[in-house]
């Protein structure tokens, strides 16, 4: 497939500025050490998965390099509602510091518990006694990207793009399609594969979208007008994946 055309380069390019202006920010500087702890991680994450998905999209070596990209944009998206849920309750610190603390040990209880260490079993006598299920009172796991979701008012946002993701690092047969063709005979050939060329930008301007939202809830706490003024002059368009990428696959 060809390297990235002129018009992708830019869509990146713009990813890009608005991360830098996103890592410029007071917002950003000036977090509560608690939030810093969450939030850095978070973006350096979400950065390394954009940088990381360019140079896949501008790979020539085979076709349709989008599809190793579509994990990275998952990963985006994950990091891209802790970011801005951690942006929502920006003066919450003491509050997100025991969620993300709660989430912390849920994690390794259900880590250890399955896959107990030497020094694991103190851990989960103590996870018992503290019973995380039972403080929290309705029996509610640590929050979820959903959940966050849901908070943020953007659960519809979520449901389009995270869940259709998902595909892409668990294993669904219905996106077989994508890895081959079907020959003159109505038969599908795995690694004859077909370019999509509108799939490609569709996976850029889904990442762009991304970016963007971050840059807008981080513009939502700052009293500078930098990021504003980029926001403004950019158009946006919202992109949902192509729907060839669900196509059912036939091996008869």
């Amino acid at each position: 497939m060809e390297k990235l055309s002129n018009y992708e380069r830019e869509h990146i390019r713009i990813s890009r500025e608005l991360l830098e202006l996103i890592s410029e920010s007071t917002t950003f500087l000036c977090m509560e050490n608690t939030l810093k702890g969450h939030f850095y991680p978070l973006f350096s994450s979400f950065r390394r998965s954009l940088y990381t998905a360019e140079t896949i999209l501008n790979e020539d070596r085979w076709e349709n390099s989008y599809l190793e990209s579509l994990p990275l944009a998952r990963t985006m998206l994950e990091r891209y509602f802790h970011m801005a849920y951690i942006l929502k309750e920006y003066n919450e610190s003491a509050k997100l510091g025991k969620e993300y603390e709660d989430l912390g040990k849920f994690i390794m209880y259900r880590l250890w518990k399955y896959h107990p260490a030497d020094d694991s079993k103190k851990f989960l006598s103590n996870f018992e006694k503290y019973s995380y299920l039972e403080n929290q009172g309705k029996g509610d796991k640590p929050r979820s990207p959903l959940s966050m979701a849901r908070d943020l008012d953007e659960e519809d946002y979520y449901n389009r793009t995270y869940s259709y993701l998902n595909s892409f690092i668990h294993y669904n047969p219905h996106t077989n399609f994508n890895y081959g063709s079907f020959n003159e005979d109505g038969v599908f050939v795995y690694n004859d594969i077909k370019e999509y060329k509108g799939n490609r930008i569709s996976t850029i301007m889904l990442m762009g979208d991304i970016v963007y939202r971050l840059a807008d809830h981080v513009n939502k706490t700052e009293s500078s007008n930098l990021i504003s003024n980029t926001l403004s002059s950019l158009q946006v368009n919202k992109v949902n994946l192509s729907s060839e990428l669900f196509h059912n696959v036939s091996t008869e």
